[in-house]
């Protein structure tokens, strides 16, 4: 057993130096004060700050479009614009709603429609266009600006009708889709009109 502790002695002692002279001279040789297993964020961070100083380009993880900016943009190739609830409601009251210069239309069927509308909405269900050309067609054409809306939310009826609209004639820069929808309108609490839209303009100056 002594004799197998001295040799083992003997071997480290005489190693040791072997090898850190062969590591000395070697093109290969691992450096001493080198940390060959950083930490990944470190790593990272290393990384990071290279590329800065080089001006090379960091990759950054991608943005995350809203809802809104998704339908924004889909709207947006097809010459339309979306407005917001607060839009929206500061044309309800404008005074050229009470002239007939800003017209909403409800691209709702006909239950929908009748269970409650903006007040004043125009009825365009875009399946049965046949059905209410002759009144909102005329009415569209002397708007300044006429907005669209559906339930909201998932519901393209009103681009549906939009779109209509504009092979009618209506220009695509005088229309709007009110994302929001009815659903929105609602729950902001504003007020809604219900069964058939009243036959004379109303003014809404004051809302509910």
């Amino acid at each position: 057993m002594a004799r197998i502790i001295v040799d083992a002695g003997l071997v480290v002692a005489l190693g040791i130096p072997l090898a850190l002279g062969l590591n000395a001279i070697s093109p290969k040789g691992l450096s001493i004060s080198r940390d060959y297993f950083p930490d990944t964020a470190s790593a990272s961070r290393i990384s990071a700050s290279e590329a800065n100083r080089s001006g090379a380009a960091v990759d950054s993880p991608p943005a995350i479009s809203s809802p809104d900016s998704a339908m924004r943009e889909r709207l947006a190739k097809k010459g339309l614009s979306l407005v917001s609830f607060e839009e929206t409601l500061t044309l309800y009251r404008d005074p050229r709603f009470a002239q007939g210069l800003v017209v909403f239309v409800d691209a709702r069927n006909d239950a929908h429609y009748q269970e409650g509308h903006i007040p004043g909405a125009y009825q365009f269900d875009h399946y049965h266009m046949d059905k209410y050309i002759a009144e909102v067609l005329p009415i569209c054409q002397i708007a300044e600006r006429v907005v669209v809306y559906c339930t909201g939310g998932s519901c393209e009826d009103s681009e549906f009708a939009a779109m209509n609209l504009i092979q009618l004639g209506i220009p695509g820069e005088q229309l709007a889709i009110y994302g929001g929808g009815i659903n929105e309108w609602r729950d902001k609490g504003t007020e809604v009109e219900r069964g058939p839209r009243l036959s004379g303009l109303i003014s809404p100056a004051k809302g509910k």
